[in-house]
């Protein structure tokens, strides 16, 4: 039901349904998976843990009255107890109810990064992350990392020459004497890589005037 609510598939008046159902959907999912799942006290102790307190009173508040903390409080409680087909939907959610709050964008950022994940959607919330705060060192690294991936060279030149710029004693740039190792190896191989290009685009101009 989630995928066939969910709000990108529809616009204008359709699409306002589709996101007051994918809601309702991810309430009843959270109630569901509390049911299923109800919060224990630690062991030896008659009161509950701060995360079970916070856990406890979210679920306590009326899905009416829920504010976009309350869906990334409970995003984020689910990624940390690996449940991620549920954080990805409460994040979805979050999102499309706040799209400027970074922690929000970081939390999606570690959701979707995995092996075989969208690249592109995850390159496009770096960039966003990037947006709202241009010195978020860990998330320009990877986005450096991604834009090499898939063959961006000159943007993953700019973006690890952006890294050295913000954080250039970071342990990325750590490189042995004899052999460049980690960003600063690949930065150096991307340079390499410009120089060669730029000498073979030369070397066909003046083929043409021949």
């Amino acid at each position: 039901l989630a995928k066939k609510w969910h709000p990108d598939r529809f616009q204008g008046a359709e699409h306002v349904e589709a996101e007051q159902r994918f809601r309702q959907l991810a309430e009843a999912f959270a109630m569901l998976k509390h049911k299923e799942h109800p919060i224990a006290l630690a062991p030896h102790s008659e009161t509950p843990t701060p995360e079970e307190a916070g856990a406890s009173a979210l679920h306590s508040v009326p899905p009416a009255a829920r504010t976009v903390d309350d869906w990334y409080a409970e995003a984020k409680a689910a990624f940390n107890a690996k449940d991620l087909p549920r954080a990805l939907s409460l994040m979805h959610y979050a999102l499309k109810m706040d799209t400027e709050r970074i922690e929000f964008h970081l939390l999606y950022v570690q959701i979707i990064d995995r092996p075989g994940g969208d690249v592109r959607k995850l390159i496009q919330t770096l960039e966003t992350i990037l947006r709202l705060n241009s010195r978020e060192v860990n998330s320009a690294i990877r986005l450096a990392e991604l834009y090499q991936s898939v063959g961006l060279s000159t943007k993953a030149t700019r973006m690890w020459q952006t890294v050295r710029r913000i954080a250039p004693s970071h342990p990325v740039f750590q490189q042995d004497t004899k052999t460049p190792t980690g960003a600063a190896g690949q930065l150096q191989s991307l340079k390499e890589q410009g120089a060669v290009l730029v000498e073979q685009t030369k070397a066909f101009f003046r083929g043409l005037r021949k």
